[in-house]
């Protein structure tokens, strides 16, 4: 089943709003519902009526990052923590203070979480790491590739870390187990691990570049593609769930994915967003959708 409909979408760019950069790659919601979208031009905040922007000209972020913004994390405390290219990573608390946590060896950052400890975790480049106060532990040699692109928390507060070759999952003790294509379903002509989200049961939605899978975190693995589902695409660049436990993906080039109640629908973004990165259910249940070509709004 498809669904598209110009009303139901708001497409925000540089020329409409003020998007720093229309090349949108991450985003974050904080507790006042305040969207921040990390861009390959500085990081921008948006409260639904203002936008502001932090870029290397008003923050302490060094002009060798070019202004590119890879991630961005709201913590706890509504701290905004970002990670750019070149492997800087900054905490800023929303005031004045801008605090550099950039610690040698990172690979641009590409995703970054929070344990229940209080312990951030940063997927870089060239593997994971997590800080502990001002404690650093590098984690790279223990993933199926160091190539980590996300990074998720589950209710046991075990690390889930998708990178180029499956999955990684620390017990935040000293127990590591691998998910790969030699003891998954995850496809061995491309294990990419694009995205995770853990689910409001137990389970986990693994998005990777060939289908999304759903994972009882026990034996059951369910794979979802384009090859048993309507599903537009098989590349699935962000996953996020809303409070009805309906399962939002970015699918790629042409479509919102939408998973409820067991089935599979297909929301077509208007003609100028392609190519999405990543999606996120805000506080009063909009789905936005950032892109390579701008940030999009659905609210049907």
């Amino acid at each position: 089943m498809s669904i598209a409909s110009a009303q139901t979408w708001t497409v925000f760019n540089t020329s409409n709003s003020g998007l720093p950069g229309n090349s949108v790659y991450d985003l974050a919601i904080d507790s006042s519902n305040t969207l921040w979208i990390a861009t390959g031009d500085g990081l921008a905040s948006y409260d639904g009526v203002n936008w502001t922007v932090y870029n290397s000209s008003n923050t302490p972020i060094p002009p060798a990052v070019n202004n590119d913004f890879y991630s961005v994390y709201v913590d706890w405390d509504q701290n905004i923590w970002v990670g750019t290219d070149g492997g800087y990573l900054f905490r800023y608390d929303q005031d004045t203070t801008w605090t550099d946590f950039s610690a040698g060896s990172f690979g641009d950052i590409l995703s970054i979480n929070q344990d229940y400890d209080g312990k951030i975790w940063v997927g870089h480049f060239y593997g994971l790491k997590s800080l502990d106060d001002t404690l650093w532990t590098n984690y790279a040699s223990q993933l199926p590739d160091d190539y980590v692109t996300t990074v998720e928390v589950d209710t046991d507060n075990h690390i889930w870390a998708g990178t180029k070759q499956g999955v990684g999952v620390f017990d935040n003790d000293s127990t590591w187990i691998s998910y790969t294509p030699s003891n998954t379903p995850i496809s061995p002509n491309n294990p990419w691990i694009e995205s995770i989200k853990r689910g409001f049961g137990d389970d986990m939605w693994i998005g990777s570049r060939d289908g999304i899978y759903r994972f009882d975190k026990d034996t059951t693995w369910v794979k979802y593609s384009s090859a048993n589902t309507p599903l537009w695409d098989d590349k699935v660049t962000g996953v996020d769930i809303d409070t009805d436990s309906i399962v939002w993906i970015a699918n790629d080039a042409a479509s919102m994915g939408k998973f409820k109640a067991g089935t599979w629908s297909n929301i077509f973004f208007p003609s100028s967003i392609t190519f999405s990165r990543d999606v996120l259910v805000d506080l009063n249940g909009n789905k936005w959708i950032g892109a390579q070509d701008g940030l999009a709004r659905y609210n049907p």
